[in-house]
């Protein structure tokens, strides 16, 4: 069947209003209330003309051609090209801009290429909801200048090539937002230092120039997001000093100075599905900030410098949480002289110049959990000095240089709990002059060049209930075959198996002739009803059986959790720190309810 000449009419009609519509870059097709024309053929031959004598929110349509003319709007009309007209700069021109927006006008301008201004649209000081859609701006000085702008304008699905600032929103307080726009740059993307609004950044591409996007001392929750920043001298995103609870999620920067950088921050912004590569400096720096900050589900490899580094980081609790940082020239990650409680979680660590995790003289309660921490030239962790009470739980620390956790003159009471160190250049854990309360347990330690723990000079190291290496246990200052135990170090009993499935027969002591260790129990703890004292279930050196019924249940947390815990021994402590912090709470009962 033939179609029939009014379906073709249609049909035609909406092709021709689709083409209208992607060309002004989503601004509605409507009827023109007036047309400028170079030719003559339209209402006016200037589009200044037009403007100075158009009602408010009238409709102006500019035809093809090139205008010589800076055209300021100070009105909410609408002002549209379909053919890709041009305003350009010639020598007969004063102004400095190719559009100028002023007031709290709301213009909606689409489909204009702006070319050879100092300011390709300039806006400072403007308070209204205005819209540049769709525009081309070439050769400026500026490509939009908004700074000290007030109101939720927007620009996007732009093209901006600029010698100084992409876009200038310095000390904005409106929410403005940029979205689908590619800025090519010989200064700063997107300018946006001391922004008291919330801006809003979306599917932007910056190449080129000295930074990408610039948020420094920004106190909104400004975010940016769905964006690739390549190719800049600089910080891919600065937000150094800023005070808001910013985002920045799915960016991708390569070729950069630094990644992201954010000195001193105060806030708990989030970083996620970012990904940071080549990067001649660190990847992420955001040392001497405090704030409970997130960066997650990230990638950072291939830097010269850190791949995180979160020097001297204070008051917050912040998390590291499924980032992987591959290939850093120097430490994965820095934490050195942090104070807060913070974490590392199911994060891999992999090539490292220097440390994997550089935490020297911490001072935080901190946790590294569920990671991977795999060829690292000096230490896997280094954490010397450091006197909190801090956790490494079900982690692989393997093909390191030199230690795998180096621990020497801490003063915490620490763990190392169900983590696997093997193949070091040195200790698998050196816990020299250590002072506080050294728990290693429920781990595997072999086939390491020096040893398996070096407890010189300790106060006491408790490394029972692990695997040597070797099913007749640790050698060194014992009998066995397996990585050497040296210092002032308890090892039985030792798991004779990689499964950590079988003790060895010893239940205690140091070297071959010493007496065995004393049951921790032999009383019922203090504030448990029953007549029998807890009881080790497993063979693990965790006492799970709380009340002494012979069996490890959700009863055994709840009379944990009413127990009176304050006259404990330290081997009682030992055997009810279920959470590995080094002192049994409520945290310890909430521990065991979901072993």
């Amino acid at each position: 069947m033939k179609p029939s000449p009014s379906s073709l009419v249609f049909t035609t009609v909406l092709v021709l209003m689709g083409v209208s519509i992607a060309v002004t870059g989503g601004v509605a097709a409507q009827p023109a209330d007036t047309v400028v024309a170079p030719d003559g053929s339209g209402d006016y031959t200037s589009v200044q003309n037009a403007v100075d004598n158009a009602s408010d929110t009238a409709t102006i349509e500019v035809t093809a051609g090139e205008y010589a003319e800076s055209v300021h709007i100070d009105k909410n009309i609408t002002l549209v090209t379909t053919e890709n007209a041009a305003l350009v700069n010639e020598s007969s021109v004063a102004d400095r801009s190719g559009l100028s927006i002023s007031g709290a006008s709301r213009p909606e301008i689409a489909g204009f290429r702006l070319v050879d201004w100092q300011l390709g649209v300039e806006s400072e000081f403007s308070t209204g909801e205005w819209t540049v859609r769709n525009v081309t701006i070439r050769n400026s000085d500026r490509g939009v200048q908004a700074a000290y702008s007030s109101g939720a304008w927007e620009v996007a699905d732009s093209t901006i090539e600029a010698n100084n600032f992409g876009i200038d929103m310095l000390e904005a307080d409106g929410n403005p937002t940029v979205k689908n726009t590619r800025i090519d740059v010989s200064g700063t993307g997107i300018n946006a230092p001391s922004t008291s609004g919330n801006p809003a950044i979306t599917d932007v591409t910056v190449t080129n120039g000295t930074k990408g996007v610039a948020f420094r001392e920004a106190t909104g929750d400004w975010t940016l997001q769905s964006a690739v920043i390549s190719d800049i001298d600089g910080a891919g995103i600065t937000a150094d000093d800023t005070t808001g609870q910013w985002t920045v999620a799915s960016v991708h920067l390569k070729n950069v100075a630094s990644g992201i950088q954010g000195f001193e921050t105060s806030s708990d912004w989030v970083i996620q599905n970012a990904t940071v590569a080549n990067a001649t400096g660190d990847g992420i720096a955001v040392d001497h900030s405090s704030g409970s900050w997130t960066i997650a589900a990230s990638t950072v490899k291939n830097v010269s410098g850190d791949g995180v580094d979160a020097y001297q980081t204070h008051s917050g609790a912040w998390t590291m949480r499924a980032v992987t940082v591959d290939g850093a020239g120097d430490d994965g990650v820095n934490v050195a002289d942090s104070s807060g409680d913070w974490t590392i979680n199911s994060t891999r660590i992999t090539d490292s110049g220097a440390d994997a995790v550089f935490g020297e003289n911490t001072s935080g309660d901190w946790r590294i959990e569920n990671g991977t921490i795999q060829a690292a030239a000096d230490m896997g962790i280094e954490v010397d000095d450091s006197s909190g009470n801090w956790t490494v739980r079900d982690t692989l620390v393997t093909d390191i240089g030199e230690d795998g956790v180096e621990a020497e003159d801490t003063t915490g009471a620490w763990t190392v709990e169900a983590t696997t160190i093997r193949t070091t250049g040195d200790d698998a854990v050196d816990a020299s002059r250590a002072t506080g309360q050294a728990v290693i347990r429920q781990s595997l330690l072999e086939n390491t060049t020096t040893s398996g723990v070096a407890a010189d000079d300790a106060t006491q190291v408790n490394a029972s209930y692990n695997y040597w290496g070797a099913t007749d246990g640790p050698s060194g200052k014992f009998n066995g075959s397996g990585s050497a135990a040296i210092g002032n170090v308890t090892v039985v009993p030792y798991y004779t198996d990689s499964s950590l499935t079988t003790l060895s027969s010893e239940t205690g002591g140091d070297e071959a002739g010493d007496a065995p260790d004393e049951d921790p129990f032999t009383e019922p703890l203090s504030g448990v009803q029953t007549d029998a004292p807890p009881t080790d279930t497993d063979g693990d050196g965790l006492y799970e059986d709380v009340n002494g019924d012979g069996q490890a249940t959700f009863d055994d947390a709840v009379s944990l959790a009413f127990a009176d815990t304050s006259t404990l021994s330290q081997a009682q402590i030992n055997a009810l720190d279920f959470d590995g912090d080094g002192n049994v709470d409520f945290n310890d009962a909430v521990e065991l309810a979901f072993l």
